[in-house]
């Protein structure tokens, strides 16, 4: 079957609508637009797990089955959300005819719901069709080709829908907000001139952001697994994965035990057996990696595939100063950051860490630390990695980090103890 990839629809830029956002947000008392836009938002993540898993159908040659029951699992929560969303819709036109202005947004709202309307018939026909694509699958044959150009088709209709859904809240919040600013004192004209400031700057990243999705780099071939192989960076005279480790098993095959609850992951540290887990034993956080305790790393069994190993806090040093050497003392993390999400979160000292460059293709993510103390809970937006250089003769590591002490370079003499859960990168030997 040819591959058909949706491509998400590319918006026009226009300062007036990321205005509105911000006005939505800070000046408009009515909480109903707010709980309707967030609505809108949380349908567009719905869509976009959608447009993942219509084009992993498409691609998969073996698993089709699994990606058809996956779309279904999708559309099922995305209409109920729609029908809640449609039922604020109704809730918050009868917010709004309480308002003298309500003539001027009622044709708004009315195309609100109607676009919503059209997003949930589609939604329902997308599932309507991966049904049919599961019992083509299993009971023929047959090309799923058809069905799949009906997905596509259905998934850009209600993609625009759901688009034109949002630019007429905009409106909405337009007109408000043009009533409510010419109310307000020089104070909050000077916050509006500020926010423009920081929209233009949020541009302008995303302008870089989008050059920097496509510089090129040049990967290697990384540790393989039976049931995975990774990509590897050269950085100076070492080469190292290009993404956190994501395995479940030791070098001999043997099963890493799954902590599914913080109860669990305390039970492995009490009895010194090795275990991992996902942040916040959530499997949703799956994108984080895989977070290992000490005791993986101690486990004779191992966890490298020959040829590559976890490494040492010499090897992490070098790493260091192969950096600081080539970018610059204080200067070269962001080289070794991913460009997104880290500017998401707020550090412990209230910082917000700006977005890395990737320039060197290592891609760190803002990740966390698994702590067994509720008192020693830590957020998103860090990067921790094992070494295997152990701390003086007790049961810790070194660790490597970013932006647990310092936000200025990579910090790698850290130790902390096996019951911790960090992530781990390999390095070739």
């Amino acid at each position: 079957m040819k591959k058909q990839n949706i491509k998400k629809p590319i918006i026009k830029k226009f300062s007036c609508t990321v205005l509105f956002l911000f006005l939505s947000y800070n000046f408009v008392s009515a909480q109903e637009t707010n709980y309707v836009y967030d609505g809108i938002k949380t349908a567009e993540k719905k869509k976009n797990q959608l447009l993942k898993a219509i084009n992993s159908f498409a691609a998969s040659k073996n698993d089709k089955d699994y990606f058809a029951l996956q779309i279904k699992s999708i559309t099922y929560s995305f209409s109920n959300h729609l029908e809640k969303l449609v039922s604020q819709v109704d809730n918050y036109r009868a917010e709004k005819k309480k308002k003298t202005y309500y003539k001027d947004i009622e044709s708004h709202i009315t195309a609100i719901k109607s676009n919503l309307e059209v997003v949930h018939r589609k939604v329902s026909s997308i599932r309507e069709n991966a049904g049919r694509a599961e019992q083509i699958i299993k009971n023929t044959n047959k090309s799923t080709y058809a069905v799949h150009s009906e997905m596509v088709s259905d998934y850009k209709i209600l993609s625009k829908k759901l688009e034109s859904a949002k630019l007429q809240l905009f409106e909405i919040i337009k007109l408000e907000s043009v009533n409510l600013v010419e109310k307000q004192n020089d104070k909050i004209r000077e916050q509006i001139e500020n926010q423009k400031k920081r929209i233009a700057e949020q541009e302008e990243y995303e302008k870089k952001r989008k050059e920097l999705e496509k510089q090129k780099i040049d990967y290697v071939d990384g540790p393989s697994f039976s049931d995975k192989t990774y990509k590897a960076v050269r950085i100076g005279k070492q080469i190292w994965m290009a993404t956190n480790l994501d395995i479940d098993h030791f070098k001999n095959g043997d099963k890493i035990p799954y902590a599914k609850s913080k109860e669990e992951w305390k039970q492995a540290a009490t009895t010194n057996k090795p275990a991992w887990c996902y942040y916040n034993f959530n499997p949703k956080n799956e994108h984080l990696g895989k977070f290992y305790n000490g005791y993986v790393l101690t486990d004779p069994r191992g966890i490298a595939p020959d040829g590559w190993k976890i490494p040492s806090v010499y090897d992490w040093r070098e790493l260091s100063e192969h950096m600081e050497k080539a970018y610059g003392e204080g200067k070269y993390l962001e080289k070794l950051k991913s460009i997104r999400n880290w500017n998401n979160y707020k550090l412990k000292n209230n910082h917000i860490p700006k977005n890395g460059t990737n320039e060197t293709g290592f891609n760190a993510i803002p990740s966390s630390v698994i702590r067994l103390e509720e008192k020693d809970y830590l957020g998103l937006g860090y990067a921790f990695w094992w070494s295997q250089t152990k701390y003086e003769s007790k049961n810790a590591y070194y660790i490597s980090t970013i932006n647990y002490l310092t936000s200025e370079k990579l910090h790698y003499a850290t130790p902390f103890g096996f019951y911790n859960g960090l992530n781990i990168r390999l390095l070739k030997e």
